[in-house]
């Protein structure tokens, strides 16, 4: 593969079509129907469509956030919220979506926590409410 292919591909994988890749990497001053057809057939060879592949792939495994730093990043933004005083709804909001992503909010998850969460819960002043939360999420001072 020539270094222009190569250059060729990147400019692709990074989101450039076709023809515009073409056009700059060959520094091409044909007509926009030519550069078009230049540029198709230069992707569909089999090297080629190779490594746009492979750029392609490596490109949407470094774009598409895991789980894992999903939940790292509610769980960090939820801890913020609280430390910060905001609203309780944007809290709720936040431990609400990481419930949901941990699959804490099933049914059967649900039962498990309500057969041993104390059940005076729901009367537990504002304040009290917090000071939980506060405790469960490791935020005590």
């Amino acid at each position: 593969m020539t270094d222009s292919q190569l250059q060729f591909c990147r400019k692709v994988a990074a989101g450039a079509s076709l023809s515009a890749a073409y056009r700059e990497v060959y520094q091409s001053q044909a007509k926009p129907e030519t550069i078009h057809k230049r540029a198709s057939e230069l992707a569909a060879k089999p090297e080629i469509a190779a490594r746009l592949a492979e750029l392609r792939a490596a490109a949407d495994d470094e774009a598409i956030m895991d789980c894992r730093e999903a939940r790292r990043m509610l769980t960090s933004k939820a801890r913020e919220l609280f430390a910060n005083g905001a609203p309780i709804l944007q809290l709720v909001r936040a431990l609400d979506a990481l419930n949901r992503m941990s699959g804490w909010g099933t049914k059967a998850n649900q039962e498990a926590y309500a057969a041993s969460a104390p059940q005076d819960f729901r009367y537990l002043t504002d304040d009290e409410r917090a000071a939980e939360v506060r405790r469960e999420m490791g935020l005590d001072d």
